[in-house]
């Protein structure tokens, strides 16, 4: 693919991206009510309206047991990181950025099937977060994405299909994915040194355990092309803050902010290479 043909798929992510860091750094607007409608509105849409119309059931349930395991990995390399790395890993590098990271880009790239595949990976990547770093399960009963995800299937399998309700969600959603990167590109602010030996430590163990768990799904499920390109993508999503992972308690760490904003440049660049390379598929 030629460097103009990858630009053409990338500025619709780049811009809002860049849009939200400007707003963020010269106008110091505060994010957090945008934080909270995208955590109880929008990206609950999103997981509605992508699971109801494109994801089979038995998929989506492979493709959750996959998240968790890529979350699952994250958490293990994390806690034994200091055995290989001297620099810190934050925590952060276990949970990867679907929500304001990978769904905007499948979305705005005008691929047709990996949107499904990231939100199916995001519910297994948010179920595996409350399973091992809240231990609450009754906060999960607290998640609007949850009853976003139950409502989706209830819908498909009874086969109800409303228009007005079409025409209520898709205006929502078409604008949901906008407004993630604007929050994303806020959350930029201020920058991260280069310099940072931890942050780019978190962002190597976030790409390694996500990328190798995904490639090796990839070869050993009975998984399609399109589904296998959504899975190979989405493992390149770079480490979240819990802000920015729209769940938990919303405190982010100093490293774990750090890690979060060199992770999304580097998995923008990689992405990049893949798509001007040919690989692995076409979008």
């Amino acid at each position: 693919m030629s460097l103009p043909s990858v630009l053409q798929i990338l500025l619709p992510t780049l811009i809002p991206i860049a849009i939200g860091y400007a707003v963020a750094r010269w106008t110091g607007v505060s994010m957090q009510p945008v934080a909270t409608l995208l955590r109880t509105v929008f990206v609950p849409v999103i997981l509605f309206a992508a699971l109801r119309e494109r994801m089979p059931f038995q998929m989506f349930l492979l493709l959750t047991v996959l998240g968790a395991a890529m979350a699952l990995v994250g958490m293990l390399l994390v806690r034994h990181a200091h055995r290989f790395l001297k620099p810190k890993v934050d925590r952060s590098a276990a949970v990867l950025n679907i929500a304001c990271f990978s769904l905007p880009f499948f979305a705005l790239s005008r691929s047709s099937n990996g949107l499904g595949t990231a939100c199916a990976l995001f519910v297994g990547v948010a179920l595996a977060f409350f399973a091992v770093e809240v231990r609450r399960a009754r906060q999960l009963w607290h998640e609007p994405w949850l009853f976003a995800v139950l409502g989706a299937f209830v819908f498909q399998a009874l086969g109800v299909s409303a228009t007005w309700m079409d025409k209520v969600v898709s205006p929502l959603t078409a604008s949901a994915f906008v407004l993630l990167l604007v929050y994303l590109g806020a959350a930029l602010h201020p920058w991260a040194s280069w310099k940072s030996a931890d942050a780019w430590a978190t962002v190597a163990v976030r790409l390694v355990s996500g990328a190798g768990v995904g490639l090796l799904a990839v070869l050993v499920l009975p998984i399609s092309g399109a589904i296998a390109q959504g899975v190979v993508m989405t493992s390149l999503a770079p480490p979240a803050t819990r802000s920015l992972a729209l769940g938990g308690d919303g405190h982010d760490t100093v490293s774990g902010r750090a890690a979060a904003n060199l992770g999304t440049l580097v998995s923008l660049v990689l992405i990049g290479v893949l798509l001007a390379a040919g690989w692995p598929w076409k979008l």
